[in-house]
């Protein structure tokens, strides 16, 4: 049986941010599902800092319906004795997974706004495959009186390789020769960052031990070291790591704090080359 996954999950999932110029979120393989009426299916790629919108527009009113996604890619197949394209793996159930079960609106559509979200490195060239499935409450549907939208793709870029050095490289005064000609270790913290640390420069923050905040805290000023030499290689802006930072560090949310600070250790572990 298909898994059911709960919203959030998928949110944390699509929401990746594109990694700067580098790494743009591509609407993938639209293709038909069952034929006219056909619900249809439509999704904005996510960018930094701005919400993203899935969309289903349909002529069935008050109609249950279903959206559903894979990770792929995955190969289209038609249902047999159909004209029905499935778009998700629905041959291997182990990779299909319910996004939300609902109801239309009295015009037949739906649309979910979804907000927030950070990069994360790992996702790099993945891709998700939805589709949704919408009972015709009258009957006589091609697909046991329901129909089936168009299919939707959208991958996160492209597999890239880049660089990073972590906190403990960062904050070692032997390699203080490496940060870049602009920022000193003692320049304070709010020079750079939303002021998290009230009072402490950026190699204090370095060295601060801890969890949550102070966890983040390292890694934000690694990816931004990272990210304003000429040499490593980062995936991100300076402007991205700062603007992250001030959403992650504002929201009061330690879920995004801990998903932030993830995504920033993931990129300062890419390999120091310096």
């Amino acid at each position: 049986m298909p898994r059911s996954v709960p919203l959030t999950m998928l949110v944390a999932v699509l929401l990746v941010s594109t990694l700067g110029a580098q790494v743009d979120a591509l609407i993938l393989r639209p293709g038909p599902g069952c034929g006219a009426p056909e619900p249809q299916l439509s999704i904005t790629p996510p960018v930094i800092g701005a919400p993203m919108t899935l969309t289903l527009e349909s002529v069935f009113p008050n109609a249950p319906s279903w959206v559903w996604f894979s990770v792929g890619p995955v190969t289209p197949a038609t249902i047999p004795g159909t004209p029905c394209e499935v778009y998700i793996d629905y041959l291997n159930p182990a990779n299909v997974f319910l996004f939300d079960a609902f109801v239309t609106d009295a015009n037949g559509n739906k649309s979910w706004t979804l907000t927030g979200g950070f990069p994360d490195p790992s996702l790099l060239g993945d891709e998700f495959v939805l589709q949704t499935r919408v009972c015709n409450p009258a009957g006589g549907g091609p697909l046991l009186n329901d129909y089936l939208s168009n299919g939707i793709g959208i991958r996160f870029g492209d597999r890239v390789s880049g660089n990073g050095c972590t906190p403990g490289y960062w904050k070692q005064s032997h390699h203080f020769f490496a940060w870049p000609s602009a920022h000193l270790p003692s320049d304070p913290f709010s020079s750079v960052f939303f002021d998290a640390f009230p009072g402490m420069s950026l190699v204090d923050v370095l060295h601060a031990g801890g969890g949550g905040m102070q966890a983040l805290g390292r890694h934000a000023v690694a990816a931004y070291l990272n990210a304003s030499s000429g040499t490593v290689g980062s995936l991100l802006t300076p402007a991205e790591v700062v603007s992250m930072f001030s959403v992650a560090a504002q929201s009061a949310d330690a879920a995004v704090v801990e998903n932030l600070k993830d995504a920033f250790e993931d990129l300062n572990q890419l390999g120091c080359n310096l």
